[in-house]
């Protein structure tokens, strides 16, 4: 907790909520914020997927894909140029398994978060030691996905800014990434491969801020819950102490049940949603690895 109370110095980490419910809805809300920006909605089944933002999006993808590839063809000669493309493969399948885990088979996410809805919900009813147990994670959640959207906004600037200003230094014309719409020299080809890659990259950014921040609340969700647990049995034994009531004891222990069977339908399901995602993510995240140690021992 000290360095939660540290963090809770600076205006950016300070979150005041009445109750952990208020919390997690606050921190759906933000995610809900930045899902607008590309037509998504992961928590609201009533929401239409066919949101202009989100076709737009979809088609960029397509074309990114394809780009990627015929870029790679386009520059099989130029081993630079070659291992840059191929390092974008790696990113489109993991952009793909995000699209797919958390906007098309969003279903799953919205069970997830409806169970969390209805056990934060319920808090009135929830013992005293239970609840403040509850807090810490409800915190780590809301500065985790602070730091995850500013660390994301952060590094695609530096991703986009870097290469352009570099590019005007040395008077050449630099890409922030390998694939181009346009094979061209000239400026108007570069700024056209400019704008599309910016394009490319605000989208998968607001994407993995969103996808990683609903990881985030989900996992912090599930610390939370296993922090309930821990305190209600430090507090059973402490009741232990005081009381020989067996049928207060056999209520104490059933309600403690309860708490580890939700948890372990809890995990299930966040097992069944996330396990084929970071599979995809890591073999994607070697891939990258792999390529860019390739070039750096080759070029």
């Amino acid at each position: 907790m000290n360095l939660l109370d540290s963090l809770a110095r600076l205006r950016l980490f300070r979150f005041e909520f009445f109750d952990t419910g208020a919390a997690y809805r606050a921190a759906t809300a933000r995610l809900d914020q930045i899902n607008a920006l590309v037509g998504v909605c992961m928590f609201n089944a009533r929401v239409s997927r066919a949101q202009p933002a989100f076709i737009w999006g979809i088609i960029s993808l397509l074309l990114y894909v394809y780009l990627a590839f015929e870029s790679t063809i386009w520059y099989r000669d130029n081993i630079d140029k070659l291992m840059m493309c191929i390092t974008t493969h790696g990113f489109s399948l993991q952009m793909a398994s995000k699209v797919y885990t958390f906007i098309l088979n969003r279903n799953r996410v919205i069970e997830i978060n409806e169970i969390n809805l209805k056990y934060f919900g319920t808090s009135g009813r929830k013992a005293a030691s239970q609840l403040e147990c509850l807090k810490p994670s409800a915190k780590i959640a809301n500065i985790l996905i602070t730091m995850t959207i500013f660390g994301y906004v952060t590094l695609t600037s530096l991703i986009i800014a870097i290469p352009v200003i570099y590019g005007l230094i040395v008077s050449k014309k630099v890409l922030p990434m390998g694939y181009e719409v346009v094979h061209s020299t000239e400026w108007p080809g570069y700024i056209v491969n400019l704008l599309f890659q910016i394009n490319c990259m605000i989208y998968v950014s607001l994407t993995t801020i969103t996808s990683d921040g609903t990881f985030i609340l989900f996992l912090m969700s599930a610390i939370g819950q296993i922090d309930a647990i821990l305190g209600r049995l430090s507090e059973f034994s402490e009741q232990l102490k005081q009381t020989d009531d067996d049928e207060q004891i056999t209520g104490n222990l059933k309600q403690i049940l309860r708490l580890h069977q939700h948890h372990q339908r809890y995990m299930r399901k966040l097992d069944d949603l996330f396990s084929t995602y970071f599979m995809i993510a890591i073999i994607s995240l070697y891939f990258c690895m792999s390529v860019c140690l390739a070039s750096f021992l080759l070029v």
